[in-house]
């Protein structure tokens, strides 16, 4: 629900510059993106506040864990990153080549390829190290803060060696969990607004987010920052797929609600960003 309060003078000039029915329809999302802009002044506190975390030895402690571990779920390891470099076509060329595929043909996915999805799209890849001594494990793609509010549930349907089923990415294990078994096509294109295309993926990568993660830090403006995370995590995905003969698109239109208590979680403190099928 939103909070209700008195416009601030650039939120009634953004209002005053769009067609009074346009404002209306999209009166929130409009509202949110020029409340979360930084400005010199309006800002100065959130830039305080962002210093002043350096500082902060509990948030530290906790914005270096941030992994999410099912400890009832027997996790397979995946392979290490040094053991998956090579092979595949060139970054450029898989630059060239990368289009939005919709069309696929229940492909077996190799164990590998699946591996590198995850592993080069959201695995651990270095560190640092703060004054704490906490040590922040640094990924794949980039993330504001190097917070990384992600995590990623593949629905597997055709990958060599794996059972289909619903499974998670252990991050700091590097490894993969199945956390229900069975054949969910059927509910996938239903919550996925029949969109038949994921029928026949080999996989469909469910992305989450922890927004206390980013907001923490970044205040109102950290919400922005969970879908250009999302969206950076996505593009290694699809060049990884491209890379590897397979093709990949992202899927805007899902029942979020339903996607999120088919993965068990509550909406707030873990909420669904994204949704992309690959197949070949």
């Amino acid at each position: 629900m939103m909070i209700l309060r008195k416009p601030s003078p650039l939120e009634e000039a953004a209002r005053l510059s769009y067609p009074p029915r346009e404002w209306d329809l999209y009166a929130e999302a409009l509202t949110y993106q020029e409340h979360s802009k930084f400005g010199r002044e309006k800002s100065r506190e959130d830039f305080v506040h962002i210093g002043q975390l350096r500082q902060n030895k509990g948030l530290i402690s906790s914005m270096t864990r941030h992994f999410k571990v099912y400890p009832e779920v027997i996790y397979s390891p995946l392979p290490q990153i040094v053991d998956l470099l090579g092979e595949g076509v060139s970054l450029e060329e898989a630059i060239l080549r990368r289009r939005s595929v919709r069309a696929f043909s229940k492909k077996e996915m190799p164990f590998e390829v699946f591996a590198k999805m995850l592993v080069f799209s959201y695995g651990i890849t270095g560190e640092m190290s703060y004054d704490t001594g906490d040590v922040q494990y640094l990924r794949a793609s980039p993330s504001a803060g190097a917070l990384y509010p992600l995590e990623i549930y593949p629905v597997v349907f055709h990958v060599e060696g794996l059972q289909p089923g619903l499974y998670h990415y252990n991050v700091r294990d590097n490894a993969v969990g199945m956390l229900k078994g069975g054949d969910f096509s059927d509910f996938l294109v239903d919550i996925c607004t029949e969109q038949e295309m994921v029928r026949e993926a080999s996989v469909v990568f469910l992305i989450t987010a922890y927004p206390l993660r980013t907001l923490r830090k970044y205040r109102e403006r950290g919400l922005r920052f969970l879908y250009l995370d999302a969206g950076h995590m996505a593009e290694h995905i699809y060049l990884l797929a491209t890379a590897y003969g397979f093709g990949a698109c992202a899927v805007g239109g899902a029942y979020d609600h339903e996607v999120e208590r088919f993965l068990g979680i509550d909406g707030l403190q873990e909420t669904l960003v994204y949704l992309m099928a690959v197949g070949g």
